[in-house]
């Protein structure tokens, strides 16, 4: 099978993170990740053949779960894209729609996007990258970071795993079972004051807030094992981390990326993996999560 190049593209506050994979020949091999606080991806090498996927903020996506009768995934699409625009008061066209396969082979989530809002956001999100959706195909970034752990990581140990990407203007939530991505979730900009005591508080509480209702949502769907591990990126000076440990039984760690998928592993770059891990989970689907 030909080798093809995908280069996942994500932002995190005022940095642009770029990871240039290739598959078709066995598993995903990490190439070359970039960074850049300008444009200067624009006319980087990493880019150059491969798909551009970029990532979208979670807060512009509405996403529900979908028990369909049959497991053939073109139907999976079509009856997702149907029940979706049910749920839209709009016409469907003015959207963008996704499906993400579920906790059991008849189930996915289906995801929606304003097309004007991305026609909007996009471009000043990815100035000089993103030219439309017919030229850069867009994920979430809490299924991005879901696809970014189990393509990339080493296995944290448990069945049940919240993901939480933390940066200074939303933190993305993806909660994995049994090696699937079963729900996302985000806290926005009013929960991630983490210069004091008090915000730094205030964020653990709200964080334990959304785990615990998606935790009840997902235990009527089955998942009635505990939480394992809350794995957290974007955690620089430890604060959060300590935080959220008071908060929960479960062990709170950081993902561990595997050298081992890199082309060459003794160039890593010195910045922490994980800051890379939505863009990395931008290049792959699911089926090639091994």
């Amino acid at each position: 099978m030909d080798s093809t190049f995908t280069v996942g593209i994500d932002r995190r506050d005022q940095i642009t993170y770029a990871a240039r994979v290739r598959t078709g020949s066995g598993r995903p091999q990490i190439m070359a990740l970039a960074r850049s606080a300008g444009e200067d991806l624009v006319n980087h090498s990493l880019l150059q053949d491969g798909e551009l996927v970029f990532s979208v903020p979670d807060s512009e996506v509405m996403v529900h779960r979908f028990a369909l009768e049959s497991e053939d995934k073109t139907e999976f699409d079509l009856r997702t894209r149907f029940e979706l625009a049910h749920c839209l008061l709009d016409d469907e066209a003015e959207f963008v729609y996704d499906t993400v396969p579920g906790d059991s082979p008849r189930c996915c989530l289906g995801m929606v996007m304003r097309r004007k809002r991305l026609d909007t956001l996009m471009p000043a999100r990815y100035p000089g990258l993103y030219l439309g959706p017919q030229l850069g195909p867009c994920r979430p970034r809490g299924v991005a970071l879901g696809y970014g752990y189990l393509g990339f990581c080493r296995p944290a140990g448990g069945e049940f795993v919240c993901l939480a990407d933390f940066a200074a203007h939303q933190a993305s939530l993806c909660f994995v079972y049994k090696g699937r991505v079963i729900g996302t979730g985000y806290l926005g900009n009013d929960h991630l004051n983490i210069e004091d005591a008090a915000g730094l508080r205030r964020l653990g509480i709200e964080f334990k807030t959304v785990v615990s209702f998606q935790s009840a949502s997902l235990f009527e769907r089955g998942v009635s094992v505990p939480l394992s591990r809350i794995l957290i990126t974007g955690d620089a000076s430890g604060r959060i981390a300590e935080e959220l440990a008071g908060h929960f039984t479960a062990q709170v760690d950081r993902p561990r990326i595997n050298p081992g998928f890199f082309s060459d592993p003794a160039r890593t770059p010195d910045r922490p993996l994980g800051d890379y891990l939505v863009a990395l989970g931008l290049t792959i689907e699911e089926g090639q999560i091994q």
